[in-house]
């Protein structure tokens, strides 16, 4: 979602065309399924894609493929330094490839109001449209945690727990009257931790995938964001009154917006 955002973004400051090479995404990334053609992007031919797939067969081919794409068709590399940061481009070329995620707003903020349109579900079933009503006459907080696959990745990033506590505590004092809605993929591991009643879990409301979470967390009204992109973008999304986000190490104040609450964070 960055990068199509930067993409998006970088084209229409420079009244250039633009492609996707999203074949690159499947040799570097087997754990997940591209999913943005089912959102409302204004033209589905920016992507270029030979194939996808989990095989390391076609995963050769397709870095194959890429490789001979540089060699032959791309004029100018432009690669990203260092995550976050933030480069002016005048002046681009023709055929140039821009390699990195680019997970700066800096670059994209300018048409947040067309990415809001464009990162919509072009499907969706009338139980997720029907949550979305509820959640849009409600005081919901949204809440993030991600569990499961950050035990045994990057050393162990869980955010502690003090983080959440804290950042519950500055949500309530911007309004008293609120509820949490949490999301995460260890729900087992959250009920344990948070079990008052003004804590609510999004499987209650009924069986949504990851996208359609990441929808309805778009409409709660405040946000409390893991280290995470997934949250990030679901407080991007919203019109949100409050977004509480950590500030570690590995994420500087550059990944968020200047209005977010920042939260210094110790993670060991």
């Amino acid at each position: 979602m960055f990068i199509y955002a930067f993409a998006y973004a970088l084209s229409k400051e420079n009244k250039i065309e633009f492609l996707i090479d999203n074949a690159v995404y499947g040799i570097y990334n087997t754990n997940r399924i591209f999913n943005l053609f089912e959102y409302r992007i204004e033209n589905k031919e920016i992507f270029i894609e030979l194939t996808y797939s989990k095989s390391k067969i076609y995963r050769f081919i397709n870095f194959i493929h890429y490789k001979l794409k540089k060699l032959f068709y791309v004029k100018e590399i432009i690669k990203q330094a260092e995550p976050f940061e933030f480069i002016s481009f005048f002046n681009i070329r023709n055929n140039t490839l821009f390699d990195g995620y680019w997970q700066n707003p800096l670059y994209f903020d300018k048409y947040k109001k067309d990415i809001i349109k464009q990162f919509v579900l072009k499907r969706q079933s009338q139980e997720l449209i029907n949550v979305k009503k509820v959640i849009d006459k409600s005081n919901y907080c949204s809440l993030h945690i991600r569990h499961g696959d950050y035990i045994n990745f990057y050393n162990n990033s869980i955010l502690p727990m003090k983080y959440y506590y804290n950042a519950m505590k500055i949500i309530k004092n911007v309004n008293k009257n609120i509820n949490f809605l949490i999301f995460s993929d260890d729900t087992k591991f959250c009920k344990k931790i948070f079990s008052h009643d003004d804590c609510y879990f999004i499987n209650e409301f009924g069986d949504f995938n990851d996208k359609e979470q990441l929808e309805i967390m778009s409409h709660c009204k405040y946000h409390i964001i893991a280290n995470s992109s997934y949250s990030w973008w679901g407080a991007y999304l919203s019109d949100s009154k409050c977004v509480v986000c950590p500030l570690y190490k590995h994420w500087d104040e550059r990944f968020y917006l200047h209005n977010w609450y920042k939260v210094n964070v110790n993670i060991l």
